[in-house]
């Protein structure tokens, strides 16, 4: 390896860890990929190269070739693409990492560690709302001893991860650096110049007004940053009615120990400010436009928007019907040539159906479209490709250019 030494984001799942990577990633000297599971990609190297070295029977502290050729191999590898973008230092912020700190730690002996912390249930209720379809493969063991309980599963999950991450900062002191979400989304600039001051780069808080235009890779993570054009504080305490009165008492007991260790209450508080606010269809209006909220001002702009940007992952032929105040129906051909948006239903094979106030939230920058269409205000009809839903919902959402 080349250059200063990696990074290792060491965070639970819904924790803010993709929010963070993409600021970090927005630093000129930093590249932070999407998730690359490389905590558990390490753990299997070394499996693999143990067996071929025939020293399966050593743990890694105890096998430096084993470590030299994993370091090697994953090393090599990051570092190419960090330089393809000019970049000497990369990060990696895989939930996964968490369990695998020690491992990470002897194989890159120059690595850092960047601890990010949530309120436990803060960390439950994104969780339960964001997989509400199937939890991910590291929920499962937790989701298996707690039948019916979610609530239950991922506070369990939350302690131990936590737990690692925080027993991880008493071994190794001087190469990790504490932050909590919380204070990130409250006060961006005055969490992050400490970090990067840890870390030894130059800080500038210009780096936060360009975080959500800068190019990015896409990858697994959270889908939601993606709609997202500001650091917002309305997931700041949206745990604090879940219940856990039910709770085995020596859950509870642990999981408030190690929240009074991190400088939690024991019910989350919510940030001033970070409640959503109610959008009214009488009184907004689409950005660039005069006037109440009219949906046609926002389609007549579409094309044009289009125009700017590449074409949609998939073809979509879709009608658009917008109930309300404000509302009506449009029909939608979006290829390769570009949008063409038709008034009135087309009787095209998919269809789209929304309420005037939730297609100004989106419009507006009050409501993530994401969360919106898994509440299912979106309802949606013969499209094929979520690719291009996807797509469509990211040119609605963007602010409409002035003519």
């Amino acid at each position: 390896m080349n250059g200063p030494g990696p990074l290792f984001i060491l965070s639970s799942a819904r924790s803010g860890s993709t929010l963070f990577r993409i600021l970090l990633d927005t630093h000129p000297e930093i590249y932070s990929p999407p998730e690359l599971d490389l905590g558990r990609l390490a753990r299997h190297l070394t499996s693999s190269i143990a067996w071929l070295e025939g020293t399966h029977d050593r743990p890694p502290a105890e096998n430096p070739a084993v470590v030299l050729r994993t370091r090697a191999i994953l090393g090599d590898l990051l570092d190419s693409y960090a330089q393809r973008r000019g970049k000497p230092i990369w990060c990696e912020k895989s939930p996964d990492n968490a369990n695998f700190g020690d491992l990470l730690a002897e194989v890159f002996p120059d690595a850092r560690f960047l601890c990010l912390y949530r309120h436990a249930l803060d960390v439950a209720h994104s969780c339960i709302e964001t997989y509400r379809y199937g939890f991910p493969r590291g929920f499962q063991e937790y989701l298996q001893k707690s039948p019916g309980d979610h609530v239950q599963a991922v506070l369990e999950y939350w302690l131990e991860t936590t737990t690692r991450t925080t027993e991880l900062e008493r071994r190794l002191p001087e190469r990790t650096f504490r932050l909590r979400y919380e204070d990130l989304v409250a006060d961006p600039a005055g969490t992050l110049a400490p970090l990067f001051g840890f870390l030894g780069l130059a800080w500038d808080p210009a780096l936060l007004a360009t975080a959500f235009t800068a190019e990015h890779d896409r990858g697994p993570g959270d889908p939601y940053v993606y709609f997202t054009d500001r650091i917002r504080q309305n997931s700041v305490g949206t745990g604090g009615n879940l219940p856990v009165e039910n709770l085995p008492v020596g859950l509870k007991d642990r999981v408030q120990a190690r929240l009074t260790e991190l400088g939690y209450p024991a019910r989350p508080v919510a940030l001033a400010g970070s409640a959503i606010s109610t959008v009214s269809t009488a009184s907004a209006a689409v950005p660039g436009t005069e006037g109440a909220f009219e949906a046609r001002q926002l389609f007549e702009r579409l094309p044009a928007q289009a125009a700017g940007g590449p074409p949609p992952p998939a073809p979509l032929a879709c009608d658009v019907v917008v109930h309300g105040p404000g509302g009506g129906a449009w029909a939608l051909e979006w290829d390769a040539d570009g949008l063409r948006v038709t008034p009135g239903p087309g009787g095209l094979p998919s269809r789209i159906e929304l309420e005037a106030a939730d297609l100004l939230a989106i419009v507006s920058g009050q409501a993530n479209p994401l969360k919106i269409v898994q509440e299912g205000r979106i309802r949606v009809e013969g499209v094929e490709s979520e690719a291009a839903l996807r797509g469509l919902l990211q040119l609605v959402w963007a602010p409409p250019t002035a003519p």
